[in-house]
């Protein structure tokens, strides 16, 4: 596989049977791919025609052609050192002086040389102008191990408190495997069942989806995706686990799913189980997955997925609050207690046919069901501007149904040099809600007096979504081309709100409260950019026009609100290659952000008797324009990566609050909130990851992992109509050593987060947090196929007024004893062994800083068996 400078051929023999008196000459035509299906572009082809010979190359697509062919046998020569020959015979050209081959497969070579092997020293990191390479061989990780083990290795990827995967403050949320789709993309599930030793090759990569790969056309929202290439042209296997496990308070368990892979083909079913019932509640859920992929023909690829859930959960919250005012702060202590049951069915299709790599159509519908029942008891306790205590008691029951389709399309103009694209994307959705509530407030001061009141909102909503957008590429030369993007999008919302009060057990409308609206969205968005790409730089330099508007209209009312809006915006993103080891990006954009339904209806909003929300019909949208700069560097000599960003967000009409305190019906105070349009508010944000070895122990590095990010937000709000500013200063700072060992995998770490917010109202802090975290995590092999495992933690929080525990000690420990050559586990764990831990989270929001408590037993221990069987070959 390291051989170079080789050179192989193949050959095409044609032989034609064509009486002619004139010389005749043929144009040949023809692609070349690999095996998974990609464009082998950039490849030296040569034609050998008797003795003459020509030379080609591919062009970013893999194509190729020659013209002024004379004979008519002869064959090509391809420089490609992984490959071995593969030939074509053609006996009729059936008159054709244009032969157009079928797409060449460069197959990997069978008969690799067996007397000498030169294996090269990885090289761990690789920057490409859109793409961030691994070489998984330079990241030692343990037999059997999971490809999440290897993924946690790799500079500037970690997983956050939600357990997803983020790289540079982005979040990675699909899986492709060997350029494809694989199975349901979900990379939190898939990376902790694949085995991490099949892989050689890890990719991040910026996608653009099916539009932008085909036209080459980047520009709008990417996904950030992982894309895993496996070692030995591996593209099938069957894999699968099983668990089953049981614990203190009632904890049980159980799993399963089996994967059956055949490269196109892939079939998965799964289903989980999961109950626990305790002194602070109940928290069951249940999930099955069917899915199913295949080739129907050659060129039509067929995928579907269905997704069923149940949850029945019980549990209670404690949360304490500081709202910051002129006229004066008030303090609100809430504790409350839910329970939820809902059911969840997500249906999933996709019809996928490529007759050829110029032609595409993709269509796709999705139907989504959720159902959702849930009761609280709240009990609030206002002190300061306000001092009263409410509670209340509230049965909600809300459905919502969608049904989705999108159409994709795309055709290579070949003698234009134009690549275009169509989407057509059409959503319905339906929801509803049923709430009944009974409310009491009792009144502290001169007037002890109470209120109740029993209301019933019933709230629909029906709104459809029509997108579509329409994309060209012109190739201008080999390097250059211009792009046109235009898209369009309208979306209705038909919705209504009515409010009942119930007086002595008979319902009686509200008029006041009650209403039913319209909304209809109307956003174009005309992109066009001239694209250059050559050698180490890759450059898009263009503009976006924005026209819009927004209506609203009332069913008692003739009159309709609408505000047209228009937007412009310079669109940039440079890629600059400095080495394989070293490159610049830099991006500006533009997004627009639609205010909310509830942001935009004028009707009270009573359905918290604490906070009075009214909305604003005349709210224009916000646009946030974004630029942002990256830059990574790889120094191979002593195996350290940097990666420095940084990011700037200017916001133009935000939508923001405007809190208003007036007099009651009893004459005590309470909070409306209105909505309206600002500029001034932005974000910046600086960050940085250095990794390096610091020495080595055996074999094995000592790494070091540093990381930090940095953000400074100006908010604006308003109270009373007068505007105030807010500064939030966020930073992040970790440390974290790390080894893996044959028997002894060690990792300590420790984090740092300060939260500051500052208000010029009063020039008062309203909020003021330190966190500290320290972490330390081992799993050791004390003998064969029995290991240990610790992960401790010690937090300390500094500026939170809660009455909660903020220093805090958490010691998770278990053990695990392998059989049957590593496929059955029997493991016993212990969670929260001195029972510490409080689920604390803290939130600011505008003038309000929030910490909220969730009550749940976090000490318990488990036993769990486990299996896994797994098989993995290439077809």
């Amino acid at each position: 596989m390291y051989l170079r400078n080789s050179f192989f051929s193949f050959f095409f023999c044609l032989a034609f049977i064509f009486p002619s008196k004139a010389q005749i000459f043929y144009e040949i035509k023809g692609q070349l791919i690999d095996t998974a299906g990609k464009a082998s572009k950039g490849e030296v082809i040569n034609l050998v025609d008797g003795k003459d010979t020509s030379s080609n190359q591919t062009d970013s697509h893999g194509y190729f052609h020659f013209n002024h062919v004379k004979s008519t046998k002869f064959h090509f020569e391809v420089r490609k050192m992984l490959y071995g020959d593969v030939g074509f015979i053609i006996q009729d050209t059936a008159g054709r002086h244009i032969i157009k081959l079928s797409p060449i497969i460069l197959k990997m070579h069978a008969n690799m040389l067996k007397e000498v092997i030169i294996r090269a020293k990885p090289i761990p990191v690789k920057y490409k102008k859109d793409t961030i390479e691994f070489d998984a061989s330079a990241y030692r990780v343990n037999k059997g191990a999971r490809l999440q083990a290897l993924l946690k290795m790799l500079p500037g990827l970690k997983i956050n408190e939600e357990g997803n995967f983020v790289f540079q403050s982005e979040i990675v949320n699909k899986i492709k495997v060997n350029g494809k789709e694989f199975f349901s993309g979900d990379i939190n599930a898939l990376a902790a069942q694949l085995p991490a030793e099949i892989f050689n090759k890890i990719q991040l990569i910026d996608d653009y989806g099916t539009l932008g790969n085909f036209t080459g056309i980047k520009t709008g929202e990417t996904q950030k995706t992982l894309n895993i290439t496996t070692k030995d042209g591996i593209n099938s296997g069957s894999f699968g686990n099983f668990s089953l496990n049981g614990g203190s308070d009632d904890r049980r368990g159980l799993s399963g799913n089996g994967n059956l892979w055949r490269d196109m083909l892939q079939t998965s079913i799964g289903g989980n189980l999961n109950l626990a019932e305790n002194r602070e509640g109940i928290n069951t859920g249940s999930n099955a997955v069917l899915s199913y992929r295949n080739p129907i023909t050659e060129h039509l690829n067929l995928s579907t997925a269905l997704n069923y859930s149940k949850m029945h959960n019980n549990w209670g919250i404690t949360s304490n609050s500081e709202m910051v005012n002129d006229q004066g702060n008030i303090d609100n202590s809430q504790n409350s207690l839910n329970d939820e049951t809902g059911k969840s069915t997500i249906l999933k299709a996709n019809l996928d046919y490529r007759p050829d790599p110029d032609n595409f159509v993709i269509i796709s519908p999705v139907f989504q069901y959720h159902v959702r029942n849930m009761t609280s008891q709240l009990a609030s306790r206002q002190q300061g501007l306000i001092n009263q205590e409410l509670r209340s008691n509230d049965l909600i029951t809300s459905n919502d149904r969608s049904e989705d389709i999108s159409i994709l399309a795309g055709h290579n103009f070949k003698r234009l040099g134009i690549l275009m694209d169509m989407s057509l994307q059409i959503s319905q959705n339906n929801s509803g809600s049923l709430e009944n509530r009974i409310d009491t407030i009792h009144y502290f001061g001169s007037q002890k007096i109470d209120s109740l009141s029993n209301l019933q909102l019933l709230a629909t909503n029906k709104s459809t979504r029509i997108n579509y957008k329409l994309s060209a590429s012109k190739l201008l030369s080999a390097n250059s081309k211009l792009d046109l993007v235009y898209s369009y999008l309208k979306w209705d919302q038909n919705s209504s709100l009515v409010t009942e009060k119930s007086d002595r057990g008979v319902p009686t409308e509200v008029d006041s409260l009650s209403q039913a609206y319209q909304s209809v969205i109307v956003t174009q968005n005309l992109n066009f950019s001239y694209n250059y790409n050559s050698g180490k730089l890759s450059a898009s330099v263009g503009a976006v026009l924005q026209p819009g508007s927004i209506t609203f209209s009332l069913d008692d009312q003739i009159a309709k609100s609408r505000n047209t809006y228009f937007n412009i915006a310079p669109l940039m993103k440079v890629n600059y290659l400095f080495s394989e080891s070293s490159s610049l990006e830099i991006k500006s954009f533009s997004d627009i952000i639609f205010p909310t339904t509830d942001q935009l209806r004028p009707v009270a909003d009573v359905r918290n008797p604490q906070n009075t929300v009214v909305g604003n019909p005349d709210l224009k949208p916000a646009v946030n324009q974004s630029i942002n700069v990256k830059y990574n560097f790889f120094n191979q000599k002593h195996n350290q990566n940097l990666s420095l960003r940084a990011g700037a967000t200017l916001i133009k009409n935000q939508v923001v609050s405007n809190i208003l305190f007036i007099n009651d019906t009893l004459n005590n105070l309470k909070q409306v909130t209105h909505y309206l349009n600002t500029n001034g508010t932005y974000n910046i944000s600086i960050g940085y990851n250095f990794t390096a070895p610091l020495t080595t122990i055996g074999k094995q590095a000592l790494n070091l992992d540093l990381d930090g990010n940095s953000v400074l937000r100006k908010n604006i709000f308003y109270s009373e109509g007068i505007k105030n500013q807010g500064r939030i200063t966020n930073i992040d700072q970790s440390v974290r050593i790390w080894i893996n060992l044959a028997n002894l995998s060690l990792s300590s770490s420790v984090t740092y987060n300060y939260y500051h917010t500052l208000y010029n109202q009063t020039s008062q802090i309203a909020g003021n947090v330190n966190t500290f975290l320290y972490r330390l995590r081992s799993q050791v092999e004390i003998a064969k196929n029995f290991s240990l495992n610790c992960d401790a933690s010690k937090q300390v929080i500094y500026g939170i007024s809660s009455a909660v525990n903020t220093d805090h000690l958490i010691i998770n420990a278990g053990l695990a004893q392998q059989f049957f050559k590593n496929r059955l586990t029997l493991s016993f764990q212990v969670n929260d062994l001195f029972n510490q831990g409080n689920n604390l989270q803290y939130y600011a929001d505008n003038n309000t800083t929030t910490d909220v408590t969730r009550k749940s037993i976090t000490r318990f221990v488990l036993l769990t068996l486990s299996t896994t069987l797994e098989k993995f070959s290439k077809r």
